[in-house]
């Protein structure tokens, strides 16, 4: 006989009489009677519970009433002296069941004194909040006392308020009472009540004597006096309950939910008696069929089931090494076969699964990223327990929340357009940026990434990975100002001068107005530095700062962009205001007289002047215009105001620019370009690392020409590029002509603004390269900061394609261009050269020493080497040793030198006492 066959002999002949049974003895007969038993005890008790609530109300306002009548509390709240008050509350409280006791002055104007319990019951949020303005009105209205319940940050407070009054009548404020009910207060309210009680709203649980159930509370409410019952498990048990809404003080508000359960089992134990009476009788009808039954069973089916389920258990135990024993040739024995094989594999899988949990654990707990993932609610299903270092907070914080439920404080629009996306197709993404509010108050950064989890095509959320940037983004803040503020004066520097400039003068164009641009520079400044010091110098610095700003109009700008040269630009201003203006900037420096020495120091300035938009429209000309008059002024005698004149400045600048034209085509072809290398070191060994090329040009008397004299000169007319290709293939080839056992050093090449971009410089570069067989790895190409900026699109890909073929990317002059990190994430360079005007001053400079190092760790965080320009003593390298500067260049390195030789390849001095300190 099959498996099957006898399986349904036997299954035929016991469920038969089981069902027979069953009919006879179902307990349908009495389920109707035990519902309505429990449904009386239930209202009975909701009875009670009523009746407890008014008793707790008539207490509470009986308490107010004693509170209100104290004659000094009632004289202090007379006059509104709320520290009085305040001091009188702290000696009435705590009382017995009180934990929140307030009062309202001012005839509930606002001035408001409380004393509590708990920390945020004293809260403005808390006293301001809706159900507790509502009774204080509701008193003031007349109300000789008002109660109500109210739900504040998940604490379930009964409320009474009473009218505080003066001997005559009058009212002079309110005093409210709040009793918190939470779990103590539960617990003895199933002694009066005689059932179990829980008190919930929403999600929220605030205090219960029940088992949790399966089905979550806010689930079981169903709003309203319905009068259904409802079943639901808790504890494995069975109940049956009503759900009562618990009233705010305008009798409409739901304030909580109330749960009143009795376990089934109670009513049902009677009856249970009776049942097995039932069973016994409903047995003798078993007995028949179960003899045979188990005859026919116990040898065919019972022993092998009973086998199975052994293993099963021993599986269930964690004991995958149990084998089955069976052996016989029907289904039975098959099943034992693939039972075996079935433990063979998912033993392997249990052991592959442990070893992937333990990998899992151990990447989400080392990371310094802390791992998430949500459900397709958007919900939080896991975050890993590094959430704690990253935000302070526990991740069963998270877990059944949603990002905007957490922080609510925050706009959080963007990122849950990418949790909880409304469309069938579901993409992953990556830097996701987004800023949340701590309870604390303090403020985070985030970078999110994330990949959407589909299981059968279904989406089922996103899981990825949470990064703390806050620092960077505050390193980033803290650039932007260091690098728009004159840290000396306070004023702007040049380059937001610049910005605001450019912007004023838009302005004046689309209005039709004009507006006026002043360049003061002080006489002398250097030889009062040299006679009385740099601090004489920075005083006077300083007072004409000042002297400056007193003068200007909220309007104006005002600026220090050089050393001793200010910028004033006064929008909507003509010709006479702004002559009359120049002549008292002039008059009140004249008047900065600092004593040194006992003597008195005179300071003159001279002043440049030029109109916008009539004379210029772009903020650089302006500048350059107003930079020429000013040297006009000192030209004529210095102490005196020149107004720009295009006619005579533009001779003598055009005659300028000709002369070093012809000098730069005269070094072309002659070759008159001469390369020197000054060196490069890091900072850790000492070790110079490459050389930045720098040119010069012999000219035919052998005199050495600096670049900041021809350079602009090659710039304006056309010729830098081809200064650039003299340059690289000059540089390329001493590289290709040192030592092998040099082979090790690296050179920088400069290259214009105008060659970034250029396609026929790339395909120079290539050239030259190919033909030199030089490593590509050993040339740094350093664009400047300016340069890439102004046009990011083609720098961007000007840099990607030098890299590719092998080059690195020195960005140079940062920090005095347009110095934002987001730049930096975009031009993937590989090193950074800061500016040397943050270096000079920066044992001395605290802001620049601030400046560098927020530089240096936004560099080292997005993978960026940095380079500091200008270094000339040993304390400044020691200094920048400590900030984290990778390389360090200037005079303390090595000055330039015609050739690179192998004795210059370690600063010599490195081994001085203030390096060894550092």
């Amino acid at each position: 006989m099959k498996l099957g066959q006898k399986n349904t002999l036997f299954v035929v002949l016991l469920l038969l009489a089981v069902m027979i049974g069953v009919a006879v003895s179902g307990y349908l007969l009495i389920q109707r009677h035990v519902g309505q038993m429990i449904d009386q005890d239930i209202q009975r008790a909701h009875g009670v519970f009523v009746e407890a609530q008014k008793t707790a109300f008539d207490r509470m306002v009986s308490t107010a009433r004693g509170i209100g009548r104290e004659p000094a509390l009632m004289a202090a709240a007379i006059t509104g002296d709320a520290a009085t008050v305040r001091s009188m509350l702290e000696d009435l409280f705590p009382r017995p069941g009180i934990d929140l006791l307030a009062i309202y002055l001012d005839a509930g104007g606002g001035n408001v004194v409380a004393e509590g319990r708990k920390p945020h019951f004293t809260s403005p949020q808390v006293l301001a909040s809706r159900p507790l303005d509502e009774l204080v009105q509701r008193v003031l209205g007349g109300a000789d006392a008002a109660f109500g319940n109210a739900l504040i940050f998940d604490t379930f407070l009964r409320l009474a308020a009473t009218p505080i009054q003066a001997p005559d009548g009058t009212p002079i404020g309110v005093l409210l009472l709040g009793e918190e009910v939470g779990q103590p207060a539960v617990a003895r309210l199933k002694e009066l009540v005689s059932a179990d009680v829980a008190l919930f709203h929403g999600q929220a649980v605030l205090g219960s004597t029940l088992p949790t159930p399966e089905t979550p509370f806010a689930e079981l409410s169903y709003g309203g006096n319905d009068r259904r019952p409802l079943a639901f498990l808790a504890g494995g048990e069975r109940y049956i309950g009503h759900v009562f809404r618990v009233l705010a003080g305008d009798g409409e508000t739901t304030a909580a939910h109330l749960l009143l359960a009795h376990p089934a089992a109670h009513y049902w134990a009677p009856y249970e008696a009776l049942g097995k009476r039932a069973l016994l009788f409903s047995a003798v009808i078993l007995v028949v069929a179960g003899v045979f039954g188990v005859a026919v069973s116990g040898a065919t089916l019972t022993r092998p089931v009973l086998a199975l389920v052994k293993a099963t258990r021993q599986i269930a135990s964690g004991d995958l090494n149990h084998k089955v024993n069976i052996h016989r040739r029907d289904e039975l024995g098959q099943l034992a076969q693939a039972f075996n094989l079935m433990l063979d594999n998912l033993g392997a899988s249990q052991a592959e699964l442990e070893r992937n949990r333990q990998r899992f654990h151990d990447f989400a707990e080392s990371s310094s990223d802390w791992l998430w993932e949500t459900d397709a609610e958007c919900r939080f299903v896991y975050v890993s327990s590094s959430i704690t270092t990253t935000m302070g907070m526990r991740p069963d914080e998270f877990i059944g929340r949603r990002l905007d439920e957490i922080f609510v404080r925050d706009d959080m629009s963007d990122v849950m357009a990418r949790l909880c996306p409304d469309r069938e197709r579901y993409y992953p993404f990556r830097d996701l940026e987004l800023t949340l509010t701590l309870i604390d108050g303090s403020r985070r950064h985030l970078r999110l990434n994330g990949m959407p989890v589909l299981e059968g095509g279904h989406f089922r959320g996103y899981r990825g990975t949470a990064s703390d940037i806050s620092k960077a983004k505050q390193d980033e803040e803290r650039l932007t100002v260091l690098a728009n503020q004159d840290q000396m004066t306070g004023l702007a520097n040049r380059r937001r001068f610049l910005i605001d400039l450019a912007h004023e003068i838009r302005r004046s164009q689309s209005r039709g107005t004009r507006g006026a641009l002043l360049l003061i520079d002080l006489d002398h400044l250097k030889l009062i530095n040299d006679a009385a010091g740099h601090a004489v110098g920075d005083e006077i610095i300083v007072q004409v700062a000042g002297v400056l700003n007193r003068l200007s109009r909220k309007e104006d700008l005002v600026a220090r962009v050089s050393g001793d040269e200010f910028a004033m630009a006064f929008p909507e201003m003509d010709r006479e205001q702004a002559l009359l203006k120049a002549r008292q900037v002039l008059d009140a420096v004249n008047e900065c007289r600092p004593i040194h020495g006992g003597q008195t120091i005179n300071v003159t300035a001279s002043v440049g002047l030029v109109f916008f938009p009539d004379q210029g429209g772009q903020a650089v000309e302006l500048m350059a215009m107003a930079d020429t008059a000013m040297y006009a002024a000192k030209d004529g005698g210095r102490n005196r105001i020149q107004v720009y004149s295009e006619a005579d400045t533009a001779r003598e600048r055009m005659g300028s620019q000709l002369a070093w034209k012809n000098k730069v085509l005269e070094a072309i072809d002659h070759e008159l370009f001469e390369l020197v290398f000054q060196p490069i070191a890091g900072v850790v060994d000492g070790q110079v690392h490459h050389f930045e090329t720098l040119v010069r040009i012999r000219d035919t008397d052998g005199n050495s020409l600096m670049p900041g004299n021809f350079i602009p000169a090659a710039e304006q007319f056309g010729l830098i590029g081809q200064v650039d290709r003299i340059i690289m293939r000059k540089a390329v080839a001493y590289l290709a002509g040192l030592p092998a056992d040099m082979a090790s050093v690296g050179i920088s090449i400069n290259l214009s603004g105008l060659s970034v971009g250029d396609e026929a410089m790339l395909d120079f570069i290539r050239e030259t390269l190919g033909d030199s067989g030089v490593d590509p790895s050993r040339i740094t190409f350093e664009v400047t900061e300016t340069a890439a900026c102004e046009n990011m699109s083609r720098a961007v890909e000007f840099i990607a394609r030098v890299r590719q073929l092998g080059c690195r990317i020195s960005l140079d002059d940062f920090g005095v261009g347009f110095s934002s990190f987001s730049y930096l994430k975009n031009l993937k360079v590989d090193i950074l050269k800061i500016d040397g005007s943050f270096i000079r001053d920066i044992t001395r400079n605290r802001e620049d020493r601030l400046f560098v190092k927020a530089l240096v760790d936004v560099a080292r965080g997005l993978g960026i080497r940095t380079i500091a320009e200008y270094v000339e003593s040993a304390e400044a390298f020691a200094l920048l040793r400590r900030i984290g500067v990778d390389y360090v260049q200037g005079y303390f390195v090595g000055r330039p030198q015609p050739h690179i030789e192998r004795d210059k390849l370690r600063i010599p001095n490195l081994s001085g006492p203030q390096v060894a300190a550092g």
